[in-house]
């Protein structure tokens, strides 16, 4: 067995030969107060508890840490979601190996329940059948850690003033990063005050399937007051950045290639818990994703988004199986190909998009705002201004059916249109056997449609079209 000794600066955990055990060497650092320095090596142990504050380091990529049992080791702060909270604990230099084996019930590798003032550090997670690191109301930083073959890499439920930045994780089986709310609320009035900032994710799969749910870098679900920024995203099967029932979020400086679904997509999939507001998207790089940017759902309430700024290149309509858990079925899906789809008291302006398959920009409103109880039910607003749209097959696409919508399309350069410049457009249903009334397949030109790219009409008018400059392809 390992041996423990200490001394005035600390205590030590090693692999020389001796009668402790990690638990033994944690419990003596909690009760002298002493930092646990844990020396290189390998050292298969049962899980540990953690109780009380306490910093555990050791010389980064030196010591690996393994079970003993035929359940993967697991470090766990705090005794559950119902525990007193724990402060000032710090994890730093550790690798743990899930060995793909069950996690008996837990839900991380490492994990925090109720901890603050938390630090999570130049670890390395890997083979996790759940998540790498899992934190349960927790307030901190994790920063500079390596995550690989993990079903999600990093998980947090119910945080408050969370730093996740810096981290590099790679070939997530489910989902890169993850934040949500639990249980779900009716009405979001939590605080989360996360920030998701400079990560690099790259490979993530969704080998549980669905329907969006996995598949995604990063996903955000009932937070309140969320910044993702400065991430680099490379091949998601779903989204980049997925974030529903959110509010008071900026999503800005994101670099992302090939997100086989929706690169950036703000929903509500559901009415029940109330609309996302206050959307900022800025100044993110999009390449090679089956949909750039999209807010939806505006029947759940949702609205007042800005969407500015951004560059997307190389929209597609990429088709592929939904639903591929073996318990729901499959059935062919294919993506919008829209560059920025936006609804309900939506900004789209100074947007460069360059070649997407459907639209560059739609505004088409499937379903209206119902309010939710909100001082104006009466009005679905829109503003595209200032784009420049390159070789898409429709530059701008547009639904003025519901006579409560208002917008303007106006001062955007449409060049090499496949089509049509500024057109109605109509969503589509996907083909049996998908869900009946299932509208997500690429939206379509009206027929019979006018074309508005040379239409000048009054600011008065409902929907308004000014100042658009059309321009044919050139070679």
């Amino acid at each position: 067995m390992p041996s423990i000794t200490s001394s005035l600066t600390n205590i030590v955990y090693s692999t020389a030969a001796g009668t402790g055990t990690l638990q033994g060497a944690i419990n003596l650092a909690q009760s002298t107060g002493l930092p646990l320095f844990i020396a290189p090596g390998i050292y298969t142990e049962a899980s540990v508890i953690i109780a009380g504050t306490v910093t555990i380091y050791a010389r980064k990529d030196s010591v690996q840490l393994r079970s003993s049992t035929s359940n993967a080791f697991v470090m766990q702060i705090g005794s559950g979601t119902t525990s007193s909270r724990i402060p000032g604990v710090v994890i730093r230099g550790l690798n743990f190996d899930g060995e793909n084996k069950p996690l008996g019930g837990q839900n991380g590798l490492l994990q925090f329940f109720n901890a603050d003032r938390m630090v999570v550090e130049d670890c390395f997670f890997w083979r996790s059948t759940s998540s790498g690191l899992y934190l349960y109301g927790a307030e901190g930083r994790v920063s500079g850690n390596r995550c690989d073959n993990c079903s999600a890499s990093l998980s947090s439920v119910n945080g408050a003033g969370l730093t996740i930045e810096n981290n590099y994780l790679t070939n997530s089986l489910n989902t890169g990063i993850e934040c949500y709310r639990s249980p779900w609320a009716v009405s979001q009035t939590y605080f989360d005050g996360t920030i998701i900032q400079r990560n690099r994710v790259y490979t993530v799969l969704n080998n549980s399937g669905g329907s969006g749910q996995w598949g995604n870098a990063i996903a955000c679900n009932g937070l309140r007051f969320l910044r993702i920024a400065d991430n680099f995203i490379s091949n998601a099967n779903y989204s980049a950045i997925r974030v529903n029932y959110c509010k008071d979020v900026t999503i800005s400086s994101n670099q992302v290639d090939a997100a086989r679904e929706v690169a950036i997509f703000v929903e509500n999939p559901a009415d029940y818990a109330g609309g996302w507001t206050n959307v900022v998207i800025s100044g993110n790089t999009l390449n090679n994703v089956g949909g750039g940017i999209v807010c939806v759902n505006n029947n759940a309430g949702s609205h007042r988004a800005t969407i500015t700024g951004n560059a997307i290149y190389y929209v597609k309509k990429n088709t592929f199986t939904e639903y591929t858990d073996g318990v729901s079925g499959g059935y062919s899906r294919i993506t919008h190909g829209v560059g920025i789809w936006l609804a309900a008291d939506c900004i789209a302006d100074g947007n460069t998009i360059e070649y997407a398959e459907a639209a560059g920009i739609a505004a088409i409103f499937s379903g209206t705002w119902n309010g939710q109880g909100a001082p104006d039910q009466n009005t679905v607003t829109a503003l595209i201004s200032n784009n420049i749209l390159k070789y898409c097959y429709v530059g701008v696409g547009y639904s003025d059916n519901d006579p409560r919508t208002f917008a303007e399309i106006s001062g955007n350069i449409i060049v090499g249109a496949g089509a049509f410049q500024i057109v109605k457009m109509a969503v589509t249903s996907l083909p049996s056997p998908a869900p009946e009334g299932n509208y997500y397949g690429p939206p379509a030109p009206v027929a019979g449609a006018p074309e508005m790219g040379g239409v000048s009409n009054a600011v008065s008018t409902r929907w308004s079209f000014n100042r658009n400059k059309i321009v044919s392809a050139t070679v």
